[in-house]
């Protein structure tokens, strides 16, 4: 099965001026921004660019191969496409501008852009999806009751600040949360700006709240949005999403499809699945959904508070992990259920309220599924844990 290695092995001979931009070529410059090219590539004004050779070289000098080959994650494989890059008459006339990268605990945000100058003419402006980081997955779950994010801000002034003056006409995109914050750049810039974009590539990337949806500006980009998810999607099920994506064959399984690299290709387009979406991404969207919509903003916001607390004592502890959360949901709610005890006094029964949502509504929706497993295990975990205070208190005595 062929994917975006094989694309620039059996395609990168092929110029612009002979095959007009693609979907995955969108793909490729959406992975290339998770590198970090801090100090390489000039930013975040674009003022100054370089080209495809220098950067190859001057990367390569202050790193080895070894450390991106046996990487799992998309985002730390990505730095390898850079070989082939080099060597692809498609790409190598590439050059890349405005490099800028954000991470803020206090504000909880994690945010990284980068532009690129193609051969045909215009500018491809890729977003970092989340990474692996605690903070970069807290500002996902802070969409949930913020109308809009800091790092959606920033994606938002970026193109107001670079793009003012420029007559080269626009593509936004990225993959993940990147893949959001290229729709509400999309969407919010100044109306000047957005006359200039010509497309955006939401590549398996979550959606909006319905105020979001809802708003004029939005709706006026979504003739131009280009949402691509593979048949078992997960993250592109959380929030509303109005327009109708590609969905595509993998060769992953489950939340391993979220790898770009195992996206499936044929020449220029991917592989469309037949059969659309799963039923275990459509039963994933019902449960969130109907979780979602039962609790008010203020509820919202002190679970994802409390429960990043408490992810991030887990971590410290060598307990749980951030890869826990998003792929051994039962493991991770155990563990969330026994410390209990651990959430400020207040929030406590609130916390454990919420959590007994998700898996009632788990239990209604996914049977044969993680979430059935959870809903087994978790309800009597939940249960258990109404005296878990007092027994931590106990312990400390």
């Amino acid at each position: 099965m062929a994917n975006i290695n094989d694309y620039l092995d059996w395609r990168g001979d092929i110029p612009f001026s002979v095959d007009p931009f693609n979907e995955v070529d969108n793909l490729v410059l959406s992975a290339l921004v998770y590198s970090h090219f801090g100090g390489l590539v000039p930013g975040p004004e674009c003022k100054h660019s370089i080209s495809m050779q220098k950067l190859h070289e001057q990367f390569f000098k202050k790193h080895k191969d070894e450390e991106f080959e046996n990487a799992s994650e998309s985002a730390y494989i990505a730095p390898l496409l850079l070989h082939k890059l080099v060597t692809s008459p498609r790409f190598h006339d590439v050059k890349m501008t405005g490099y800028l990268s954000h991470t803020d605990e206090e504000t909880q945000v994690q945010f990284a852009c980068m532009t690129f100058l193609l051969p045909d003419g215009t500018n491809y402006v890729a977003f970092r999806g989340t990474d692996h980081t605690l903070v970069g997955w807290k500002e996902d779950f802070n969409m949930s009751f913020l109308y809009r994010t800091p790092g959606q801000v920033m994606a938002a002034d970026y193109l107001n600040k670079n793009f003012k003056f420029t007559r080269r006409k626009l593509r936004l995109g990225g993959h993940s949360k990147g893949g959001n914050l290229a729709v509400y750049a999309g969407a919010f810039c100044n109306s000047t700006i957005q006359k200039k974009i010509i497309g955006i590539y939401s590549n398996d990337g979550p959606g909006f709240r319905e105020e979001i949806v809802s708003e004029k500006s939005y709706q006026k980009i979504l003739p131009i949005i280009h949402s691509i998810v593979p048949n078992q999607t997960i993250v592109s099920m959380l929030f509303e999403s109005p327009f109708e994506p590609k969905v595509i064959c993998s060769s992953a399984d489950g939340l391993a499809q979220h790898n770009v690299f195992s996206w499936q290709i044929e020449r220029n387009h991917f592989i469309e699945a037949t059969g659309g979406l799963s039923d275990k991404s459509k039963m994933f969207q019902k449960t969130f959904q109907g979780w979602i919509s039962e609790l008010d903003m203020e509820k919202r916001q002190i679970f994802v508070d409390e429960l990043f607390g408490l992810l991030a004592s887990k971590q410290r502890e060598g307990v749980l992990t951030i890869d826990d959360l998003l792929t051994n949901p039962t493991q991770t709610i155990t563990i969330l259920s026994k410390n209990i005890g651990e959430v400020k006094d207040e929030h406590q029964e609130l916390f454990k309220e919420v959590l007994y949502k998700l898996v009632i509504s788990g239990k209604d929706t996914m049977k044969d599924s993680f979430f059935d497993t959870v809903s087994k295990n978790g309800t009597r975990l939940l249960k258990n844990a109404r005296g878990g205070k007092k027994r931590n208190d106990k312990k400390k005595k």
